[in-house]
């Protein structure tokens, strides 16, 4: 017995007309927000199903339309239109397609430890309008921590990503129409080089919707991931060779000024974390003004008057840093010039 053969059929009366999908032969295109009569099948969107909480739904007056080989009633009118239609509605951008989907994506693919990354995890949406209850949570996957503060284009919520963590978090925000992103800086600590193997050693982490990833109207079904690689050499730390300083001036009569410039070179692909330097300069020489940096972050102590400069905690950028401290010869210590320099 073919269960597609069916015996009379009875039509939908009183159908929006906006919702039919196909008419009895011989009817008239109704004219929009009209209802219609007669109706063979139609469609119910989830936007208009239980005030956009419901399901979406398809109706036939029988299931011949998704036959594309049987001959209803009505010879080959029908057969095989529901199945295209159906296909068409849950496709992304459909009226009965999952709007919210999730994907993420790192900007560098691969780095050296100490080196940083930018992920980026992107929420998309093919509604006409914004999706509410929007929940994002990733979990980094070891070693892999948060270097600097994370931002987000998503509508209100909360937004958790401290740093030196491996979680964020986004929490009761709104999926604007387009969709919006969550940005988050990442590294490689140097301390945990030892994990790079070998070059090519890899990690990949999963967001997982229904649990990392949902919204009020549901998403997609399909993970989002990304995977970044340890280039298995750590940064070149500079020898203490490579540490250098100069005066501005060679020489000077008591009372004098000099510019004293430490440098610091970092001859590697990343910047270096942990860098310390601490300078005593020889009697009698004294700091007479502010010392500064181009070293990041890190704590500069360079009292004037003091004969000591020292930087602690600080990171140091490719290419180097320096550290400039003004220092003079006080003249309370003129004796200690043994002659005057020629003239």
């Amino acid at each position: 017995m073919n269960p597609l053969v069916g015996g009379d059929v009875t039509y939908f009366n009183g159908v929006p007309a906006n919702n039919a999908l196909y008419l009895a032969p011989g009817s008239t295109q109704p004219a929009p927000g009209t209802t219609v009569d007669g109706v063979y099948g139609l469609l119910i969107p989830q936007t208009q199903s239980y005030g956009g909480t419901g399901a979406c739904l398809f109706a036939t007056v029988d299931l011949t339309p998704f036959d594309a080989v049987y001959n209803d009633i009505y010879g080959t009118q029908n057969a095989g239109k529901i199945a295209p239609a159906f296909l068409n509605a849950i496709a992304a951008g459909g009226s009965c397609g999952i709007p919210a989907s999730i994907s993420k994506a790192f900007s560098q693919t691969s780095v050296l430890p100490g080196g940083t990354s930018t992920l980026t995890i992107t929420v998309h949406n093919t509604a006409t309008s914004a999706v509410p209850g929007l929940n994002v949570t990733d979990t980094l996957p070891s070693p892999l921590v948060i270097a600097d503060a994370a931002t987000t284009t998503c509508t209100g919520g909360t937004l958790v990503a401290a740093s030196d963590s491996n979680s964020v978090s986004l929490s009761g925000a709104a999926l604007p129409v387009g969709g919006c992103t969550i940005t988050v800086p990442v590294s490689w600590p140097v301390a945990q080089a030892a994990l790079c193997a070998a070059p090519g050693t890899t990690v990949t982490n999963v967001i997982t919707p229904g649990t990392d990833f949902t919204t009020s109207l549901g998403q997609s079904n399909t993970p989002a991931t990304a995977a970044l690689t340890c280039l298995g050499e750590p940064p070149v730390i500079p020898p203490a060779g490579t540490v250098t300083k100069a005066f501005s001036q060679t020489s000077v009569l008591p009372g004098g000024t000099a510019t004293l410039t430490i440098t610091v070179q970092n001859s590697s692909s990343a910047a270096v974390a942990g860098l310390n330097v601490k300078d005593a300069l020889p009697s009698p020489l004294v700091i007479s003004g502010a010392a500064t940096t181009t070293c990041t972050g890190g704590t500069l102590v360079a009292a004037s008057g003091s004969s000591n400069v020292s930087l602690s905690g600080a990171t140091l950028p490719v290419g180097g840093c320096t550290i400039t401290v003004p220092v003079s010869w006080p003249v309370a210590q003129a004796a200690m010039c043994a002659a005057p320099a020629p003239r």
